[in-house]
């Protein structure tokens, strides 16, 4: 909204937006599993096991390869750059993943896992 308030100071400008935490999948299933109860737990797939489960959505060709290289990409640490762009232009911090799934449970409600074993 910060941008659209004041269009004109922001004609031609690209903005890096990103979270406020760099994480690797791994740590994210760890957020995840911690926040919600569930044990949630990566898989690093093979190349042919992310194109076939991509596939499986519907979506066209040139859709599932742009998935499948981002999530190559970020398992290979290309995007650990963390941008100050959030609160910049809204004067607040950006809302980290524990807080999303805290305030937003339901975005799991997808993942089918059994409760976080514990000692």
């Amino acid at each position: 909204m910060a941008v659209l308030a004041e269009a004109d100071d922001h004609l031609g400008q690209t903005y890096d937006v990103t979270g406020g935490e760099s994480f690797t999948p791994a740590e994210a299933a760890g957020v995840m599993s911690r926040v919600s109860g569930k044990q949630i737990v990566f898989h690093d797939e093979t190349l042919e096991e992310a194109y076939q489960a991509r596939a499986r959505h519907g979506a066209r060709c040139w859709e599932v390869e742009g998935w499948v290289t981002s999530d190559t990409a970020i398992a290979a640490g290309e995007f650990p750059a963390v941008s100050d762009t959030v609160r910049r232009l809204t004067g607040h911090p950006p809302v980290t993943l524990a807080q999303y799934i805290k305030t937003h449970p339901e975005s799991l409600g997808h993942v089918s896992a059994g409760p976080v074993q514990t000692g």
